[in-house]
């Protein structure tokens, strides 16, 4: 039995991943492509309705705008539904995943694609963490410096015990 190269190793492992990325990026794009079709179809007949309307308008001539949803209920909603996870699993420690996770299927969040979720860990669920420990509604067990490749453990902040040893 001939033993394999670690190249050619590093080169089987290294395709199966590209391969998984395109697979991944493909069925991306066919759902994409989908729904880019969906929405022109409602822009023509949203178009069409103007114009039974009044025929002197112009559609086309109507600006787009980014749509602004009120995504987390009412203000401060996703502040509320992260201590709401932490709190229903006090005093233990919640990791974040379980928070995010939690948050996903709480609020009814969904991704278009992987990017998409770690642009919204990165820009919604970090910061929101990071604000409840500034204003010292959570603690956190792991050192931000250590950048293990893990997630994060947080819990309410406990009020401080004193021991015999503190005395």
């Amino acid at each position: 039995m001939n033993k394999t190269p670690s190249a050619l190793k590093w080169l089987a492992e290294k395709r199966a991943r590209l391969a998984g990325d395109l697979q991944q990026s493909l069925l991306l794009a066919e759902e994409l492509s989908q729904r880019i079709s969906k929405l022109q179809h409602q822009l023509a007949a949203v178009d069409e309705t103007i114009r039974i309307f009044d025929a002197t308008l112009e559609p086309e001539n109507i600006a787009p705008v980014a749509e602004w949803r009120q995504r987390y209920g009412r203000l401060g909603g996703f502040r509320d539904a992260v201590i709401d996870i932490v709190t229903k699993n006090s005093p233990a420690w919640v990791s974040s995943e379980h928070i995010e996770l939690g948050l996903l299927a709480r609020l009814d969040i969904s991704f278009q694609s992987p990017a998409h979720r770690k642009r919204w860990r990165e820009n919604s669920l970090r910061p929101a963490l990071k604000r409840l420990l500034a204003d010292g509604t959570l603690e956190r067990r792991h050192d931000p410096e250590v950048k293990s490749g893990k997630h994060g453990y947080w819990r309410l902040k406990q009020a401080a015990t004193v021991g015999l040893a503190d005395l």
